[in-house]
């Protein structure tokens, strides 16, 4: 018997059960030969799965933060997006250095809404907004692994 687990389009991964022996023979396309008990092989799929549901959430997100940041792109000077303990940190630096109420509010229904919907269950994103600052200041709040930085004036730097 062999079960055929897609990855991508054209690309599969084999999992061949074969033989008595408790073990799974899973061979990718470049011919890697592993060997995994069935219960690792199961759990390796649950974890491919996962996976992709979590890249097909984080695309979602960022396209979702991209359309908050336009809604209210002359308050904003700089957005991030960045890893933070077991998530995720949308960084947002204000435009001014005056106390903004109304974006606030925003940021803080941004972080509601993100919290319970469905379509994010996978991520952990918290939210925080600081005043306009110089860019080293702003980065102290980023993490080395990965900080992506949204565009929000193709003409600024």
């Amino acid at each position: 018997m062999s079960l055929v687990v897609e990855s991508a389009p054209h690309e599969q991964i084999d999992l061949h059960f074969e033989d008595d022996t408790g073990k799974v023979r899973v061979t990718p396309d470049n011919d890697t030969l592993l060997l995994l008990s069935v219960e690792e092989a199961i759990n390796a799929c649950r974890a491919f799965k996962r996976q992709l549901e979590f890249k097909s959430q984080f695309d979602q997100l960022l396209n979702a933060l991209g359309a908050w940041i336009q809604a209210r792109r002359p308050k904003i000077s700089q957005a991030f997006l960045t890893t933070r303990d077991a998530g995720l940190l949308f960084l947002v630096v204000t435009a001014t250095m005056q106390h903004d109420g109304d974006l606030e509010v925003d940021l803080t229904e941004l972080d509601m809404q993100m919290a319970n919907e469905a379509a994010y269950h996978l991520i952990n994103l918290q939210v925080l907004a600081i005043p306009s600052c110089p860019p080293a200041a702003a980065h102290t709040f980023l993490s080395k692994k990965m900080a992506l930085r949204f565009v929000i004036d193709a003409h600024r730097s």
